[in-house]
């Protein structure tokens, strides 16, 4: 179940990343981690894939802390994608 929530949270994040209120940094570094997350959840089921995704994971919270202020929604998708990250033992 946490690969399919993690798999819907990464949709509406690529959608979320097209909002034209988001400044062009802001797309990219989003549209890059999106990138990065997809590129982890199709390794997901890989044992050993997991002790090397911890950078993702902190880069994650990174950008959570970057974008729940001023971006409340982004910043739920991605604490919603952390949890299920967590729940997957990444």
């Amino acid at each position: 179940m946490p690969t399919h929530e993690l798999r819907t949270s990464l949709t509406t994040l690529r959608e979320q990343a097209a909002d034209p209120s988001l400044s062009p940094g802001e797309r990219a570094h989003l549209a890059d981690l999106v990138t990065r997350l997809e590129a982890a959840a199709a390794r997901e089921d890989h044992a050993d894939n997991h002790s090397a995704e911890g950078g993702l994971l902190e880069g994650l919270n990174q950008s959570l802390a970057r974008f729940e202020i001023n971006h409340p929604r982004i910043g739920a998708t991605l604490d919603s994608i952390a949890r299920s990250l967590t729940s997957m033992g990444v």
